[in-house]
């Protein structure tokens, strides 16, 4: 691995934190907190108020149907998933809309106190620091592509914005046989035009990706919380491999509905794309409640060709 690539993801970590935990208690204050349900250590974890007193039998029942737990990781988890690809081509296309002087030709800005308004008509906002670039020597090469601190809000002269909070870094190596490529995409993102149906939904997210696309077959591992729209989702292990058992990815993750409860479903660790699903009662745990079957694999394949800049971006 090229030691240059944790290190830009290590930033990216310290930078955003504090403009998520911002966004979940300020502008974004409906959003939920993301409760980890298997945590041993319950003063750490915030977790959602099913209304039960505290200490008393919990009387809490499921709200949702197996049927909707399905409809909703089918919204989450199809072909449409955020990507890097469809966030920074829209960065790029808006940027570009503007001029050499606003916000410039390398389309970077940072206008914290005021905006800047091109001779078009378009304005930009807040802080963009966008990088494209290739680094270190030739066998060791990264691409980096990165807005890793992003606060900015584009607006179309014709009324459609673009909102962004929270940050994105992306490194590929492009010399090793393994391609192994590294990403953290964190943040609030909204885009009130045409374009990528996530970002017209307004989305948050926190995942961090590992990747990497050998000739044997291509893998991604995710980690994170994802929310677009209403839905929410706390995916805990989200691990694929082309080449094993025929793309079937191994599984565990969490459905939030409206009232704070959470839903698990596992499945893949036995190449089956089937699995439990199970409501997560506040004091009683685990209740199972059915069986989940999804093929994930066309949605996966599609997140990682979205994710693939390359030499050239």
């Amino acid at each position: 691995m090229v030691r240059r690539i944790p290190e830009h993801l290590r930033r990216l970590c310290r930078l955003t934190a504090a403009l998520v935990l911002g966004l979940a208690h300020g502008a974004c204050s409906t959003a939920p907190e993301y409760a980890d349900a298997t945590a041993k250590d319950d003063t750490m974890v915030p977790r959602p108020d099913s209304g039960d007193p505290s200490g008393t039998p919990s009387d809490t029942a499921p709200t949702l149907t197996e049927s909707e737990v399905s409809d909703r990781i089918v919204a989450l988890l199809d072909a449409t998933l955020p990507n890097g690809r469809d966030f920074i081509g829209l960065f790029r296309t808006l940027a570009q809309e503007g001029d050499g002087d606003c916000p410039g030709a390398d389309l970077a800005f940072t206008t914290p106190t005021s905006s800047c308004i091109a001779s078009t008509g378009w304005e930009y906002f807040g802080y963009a620091p966008y990088v494209d670039r290739v680094e270190g020597d030739p066998g060791a090469r990264v691409h980096l592509v990165e807005i890793g601190q992003a606060s900015f809000v584009i607006t179309d002269p014709d009324g459609p914005t673009f909102s962004a909070g929270g940050g994105f870094v992306h490194a590929e190596q492009l010399d090793s046989p393994e391609q192994q490529w590294e990403q953290s995409f964190s943040g609030s993102f909204i885009w009130t035009g045409e374009g990528p149906a996530w970002l017209k939904a307004g989305t948050q997210l926190g995942w961090t990706i590992t990747g990497s696309r050998p000739t044997a077959g291509h893998r991604i591992a995710l980690w994170g919380p994802l929310a677009v729209g209403a839905q929410w989702m706390f995916i805990d292990r989200l691990d694929w491999d082309e080449a094993r058992c025929d793309g079937v990815p191994e599984v565990d993750l969490r459905v939030r509905d409206e009232a704070g409860h959470w839903y698990r479903w596992t499945a893949g660790q036995d190449c089956s794309a089937c699995g439990p699903l199970a409501f997560l009662d506040q004091l009683d745990g685990e209740q199972p409640i059915g069986e989940l079957c999804f093929d994930l694999s066309a949605g996966l394949a599609s997140l990682d060709a979205n994710n693939h800049f390359g030499e050239d971006g």
